[in-house]
């Protein structure tokens, strides 16, 4: 008790019983606990709706594509400043455990806003929807991502450890999750959009072209298919190279092989040439 206050007591009758004094003193204690439950309860359920926690989960977020660039090999010129490969494979597992960390936080906070928004109105929205999935995806990844960092604790070399991280396809999910930061930009959100939207008038154009190369591939061939031919060289061919030959009294052009030129001997036709004989298959 402080100097110069001044206190009153007072005297109980004898006839109040002690169990009522008792439960008086846990009804007042169970009254204060209640306000402050109650008062928690209001603050949580703001921070849900909040754009406080949107904030914080985007910090969450650009901290979590940050820790994916910094894995690096022990050969590479940020691996050069580790003293031993041990430490660099404990850095690795810091990594590991981080993302972990990240998973769990998304985890909460999925949580903490079905129990804010409720899951009918939560999943009305497609950017609750896409986070939803980057979560679940994520949950997937924690025991694999749990084994590498004890792994990778207490290995000499990262690579002892790769065969304890098979799910390399969810790790690069995990950057969707960038995705949430440019929420945070409505000039990046509008460049999106209007890249998307030219994207789809490219592709539809691309397509138009495609049909035409088609049509006009088409009418080539059935109008011009075995019509027009190249002009042929006699300088061009060389002996070894494989040929059409087409004799005086056939229509049809037999492959062969070029074998020599003679051109000095036999300047009106100095080329010798072999014929492919196919047979026929047995019936």
């Amino acid at each position: 008790m402080r100097s110069g206050e001044q206190t009153e007591e007072f005297d109980l009758p004898s006839w109040v019983p002690l169990w009522a004094i008792l439960f008086y003193q846990a009804w007042c204690y169970v009254k204060r606990q209640a306000l402050k439950i109650l008062l928690l309860y209001a603050w949580f359920w703001r921070f849900s709706r909040s754009q406080s926690l949107e904030d914080l989960s985007t910090s969450v977020v650009a901290l979590n594509v940050l820790s994916m660039t910094l894995p690096h090999t022990l050969d590479s010129s940020f691996g050069q400043v580790w003293p031993t490969s041990q430490r660099h494979s404990k850095f690795h597992s810091g990594l590991d455990f981080l993302n972990v960390s990240v998973a769990f936080f998304f985890i909460l906070e999925l949580l903490l806003k079905l129990w804010g928004w409720r899951p009918r109105k939560y999943f009305s929205t497609p950017n609750n929807v896409f986070d939803f999935v980057i979560v679940i995806v994520s949950a997937v990844e924690i025991p694999s991502m749990l084994r590498s960092g004890m792994c990778k604790l207490t290995a000499l070399r990262v690579d002892d450890c790769q065969s304890v991280t098979n799910f390399m396809l969810l790790r690069v999910l995990r950057l969707l999750r960038l995705a949430r930061v440019l929420r945070a930009f409505p000039n990046f959100q509008a460049q999106v959009a209007v890249a998307i939207q030219v994207f789809g008038e490219i592709v539809a154009s691309f397509t138009l072209l495609c049909l035409f190369l088609m049509v006009y591939a088409i009418l080539g061939t059935s109008l011009f298919g075995g019509k027009l031919r190249a002009p042929f060289s006699k300088d061009e061919v060389s002996s070894g190279q494989r040929i059409f030959v087409r004799l005086n009294d056939q229509n049809i052009d037999q492959p062969a092989i070029l074998v020599s030129v003679d051109r000095e001997n036999h300047a009106m036709n100095p080329w010798r040439v072999a014929f492919f004989f196919f047979l026929p298959p047995h019936s």
